[in-house]
């Protein structure tokens, strides 16, 4: 039976649970999971094997250094309280975000992923905007080449190149939402119309070029890109994999992905060009991330179609030295 509708849900050992929720909010989001020890994909295996209904025991939930614990929470009991915390793999913590594809017909079947048919599956960080931004979430962007804005010159800028565009870049910025401060470096690069700026303390660069009217920045480093309204090529795409079990006689897939919280010095870095213009108390605020998994089908000549899952519950990424964390590193 040829499957036309395909979603996202969380792990179908937990749709009983979540049915008893007063919303559908935890049924069609990914769940996060926690683990002790890093053989978590065996032990996992190991207990879909045995009884599927305990993976519920597993879900990620709030914990400190004197709070250790995990486990499916009531809906009353999981509320807008503190935000989720996610620690190290030092701290003897090791997080996979699960769910299930499923196609939308009678007895909901798993979906089976042909990559024959160029269907693939993965799943994606992002990061969350502030409550004043408009922004809802930030993509991880790879690729050097793509420009993270564009400002269109008018007739009246009076654009000097070479080492006198200091100034008249700033006047051009000055009007942007993202003005160039007077503590950036700017100096000119091996072509008259490109510009290197730096913040004070050099550690991001952005290339500005001139083409025609447009300045196109770029950024020389990884970093969150803002939604463009077009799917960038270059999102970081992290990994799922199918685990099969049996349960109830019936045998079901769920996918799953490691949740790299060991990079959480690279993800710290604030979006695109926050650093023009994010005051020192918003930096000194701990962002919040989400997940997402994503079902895609390509085939050559035609535009690709995803399905995009509902965001996970949003987290905090705990710091190595977070002096909350269950288990303390040895230094």
């Amino acid at each position: 039976m040829q499957c036309k509708t395909i979603t996202w849900r969380t792990p179908s050992p937990l749709w009983e649970l979540a049915r008893q929720d007063e919303t559908d909010q935890r049924l069609i989001q990914p769940a996060l999971l926690r683990f002790e020890r890093d053989s978590f994909i065996e032990d996992l295996q190991r207990l879909l094997a045995r009884r599927p209904s305990n993976l519920a025991n597993l879900v990620a939930r709030t914990e400190t250094k004197d709070d250790e614990q995990a486990g499916w929470q009531t809906e009353m009991d999981c509320g807008p309280k503190e935000p989720l915390k996610l620690y190290q793999p030092a701290h003897e913590r090791f997080y996979l975000v699960a769910a299930s594809l499923i196609c939308e017909m009678p007895g909901l079947p798993d979906k089976r992923v042909d990559t024959a048919e160029g269907e693939t599956v993965y799943f994606v960080l992002r990061r969350l905007g502030a409550e004043e931004d408009a922004v809802d979430e930030y993509r991880w962007q790879r690729d050097p080449d793509q420009p993270l804005f564009r400002v269109a010159l008018t007739p009246q800028h009076d654009l000097c190149v070479g080492e006198d565009g200091s100034d008249s870049l700033r006047q051009i910025f000055s009007g942007q939402k993202r003005p160039i401060p007077n503590d950036a470096v700017i100096f000119a690069g091996a072509l008259d119309n490109r510009w290197i700026v730096k913040d004070r303390g050099d550690k991001r660069a952005f290339t500005i070029e001139k083409i025609r009217d447009t300045l196109n920045v770029y950024s020389e480093n990884e970093g969150w890109q803002r939604f463009s309204g077009e799917e960038p090529p270059q999102e970081e795409r992290l990994p799922l994999f199918p685990i099969v079990f049996q349960d109830n006689g019936r045998k079901r897939r769920i996918f799953v992905g490691f949740v790299p919280i060991a990079a959480q010095p690279n993800y710290q870095t604030q979006p695109e060009l926050d650093f023009f213009s994010a005051s020192a108390a918003d930096q000194l605020q701990p962002p919040l991330f989400t997940l997402r998994c994503i079902y895609e089908q390509s085939r050559q000549g035609k535009a690709a179609k995803t399905t995009i899952s509902r965001p996970t519950r949003p987290f905090e990424m705990g710091a190595f030295e977070d002096p909350q964390a269950p288990v303390q590193p040895l230094l």
